[in-house]
């Protein structure tokens, strides 16, 4: 039996902070106005059990729906006891970030069992609750507001399916099936147990038929020896006979391969032969090339060594004369302003003179 105990909301949707702590017994009766979030304290309940937002089937669930217009985070934590276990689930979700879960389980005389990851927490809850999924339990007992309709159009199949899941039939099912099982295995093994004894019997008849069977089987193998045997005879004849011409082919394949062997040696030298005549070729051009190209070459490179000196000195002579008539022509600038300096003196010599 599934007990709540204690159920805590920090900015939960319309839910600022709430606490509640149910009474062990008796009926827990929610009043208020419209809008005043006694239906989402349900949907808190069921967002801590499975980690997801209570929605109708038309919508997508997304996490941030949970969180409080304004606010960037939230945490749901509920308490509640199956039997003589007590599971505190505690659930954060942030903006932008994946939700976090925790659940801690208490028993009896026993440590504290403590699992963080979200998947862990989900399927260590779904297996509590026996298997008892969201799906089934608000198809069943936990009906969000504005949503019998949607119970009301369930199928027969899917409503049997939740209240199996509710009342844990589902799993007094799949024991009924072993149970089968057990007992056809059990039928499978009495008739394997006749089965092995009528078995033995005809293995006693059929050895019985099988000693008539060798004994028959037994002389005729005598007189296939005789024949076998003479045929054995001839064909160690043959096959002394092969062997001599075998080790006859073993000598004419030596001699083949050594064949072979000169064959490729002959062809190896022929290629030697060519390779010598075309180097000696090569020698004797290079020798030509050594005796007339190089010396002309030589004296060729001088000439031009000698024609590059001379450019280089017309080009130094070029720019020396170049460097003079810039002189030159400094000097005529200055001698130009000189006169002009002195033609000036002169005429102001001679407005003095006339003063």
């Amino acid at each position: 039996m599934i007990t709540l105990k204690r159920l805590a909301a920090n900015n939960f949707k319309s839910l600022r902070s709430v606490t509640l702590v149910f009474p062990e017994h008796g009926t827990v009766l929610i009043e208020g106005h419209n809008e005043a979030g006694k239906s989402t304290l349900f949907e808190a309940v069921y967002v801590a059990l499975y980690g997801k937002p209570l929605v109708g089937e038309d919508k997508q669930a997304r996490q941030e729906e949970v969180i409080q217009h304004g606010q960037s985070q939230t945490i749901v934590q509920l308490t509640f006891s199956i039997g003589q276990q007590e599971l505190t689930i505690n659930r954060h979700f942030e903006r932008g970030k994946s939700q976090q879960a925790k659940l801690v389980i208490q028993r009896p005389g026993a440590q504290l069992e403590e699992i963080n990851r979200v998947r862990a927490v989900d399927e260590r809850i779904l297996k509590e609750l026996g298997n008892l999924d969201g799906d089934s339990l608000r198809n069943s007992c936990f009906v969000e507001q504005k949503e019998l309709g949607r119970i009301e159009a369930l199928s027969l199949a899917h409503r049997e399916q939740a209240i199996q899941k509710l009342l844990g039939l589902d799993e007094r099912e799949r024991e009924l099936d072993l149970a089968r099982s057990y007992l056809r295995l059990a039928q499978l093994q009495a008739e394997e147990r006749a089965a092995s004894a009528e078995e033995a019997a005809l293995a006693e008849r059929l050895d019985a038929v099988k000693v008539a069977i060798q004994v028959k089987r037994l002389t005729d193998l005598d007189e296939q020896k005789e024949e076998i045997e003479k045929r054995q005879a001839e064909c160690l004849a043959r096959v002394q006979e092969a062997r001599e011409r075998l080790n006859r082919c073993a000598t004419f394949k030596e001699y083949v391969g050594q064949c072979d062997q000169i064959s490729h040696q002959l062809t190896a030298i022929a290629h030697t032969r060519t390779e010598l005549l075309r180097i000696a070729g090569e020698l004797e051009r290079l020798d030509n090339i050594e005796q007339v190209e190089l010396p002309q070459a030589r004296v060729y490179l001088r000439n031009v060594s000698a024609a590059a000196e001379a450019v280089i000195q017309t080009v130094q002579a070029r720019k020396r004369v170049q460097a003079a008539e810039e002189a030159v022509r400094e000097a005529q600038r200055s001698l130009k302003e000189l006169e002009q300096a002195e033609a000036e003196q002169q005429q102001r010599e001679d407005e003095l003179s006339r003063a």
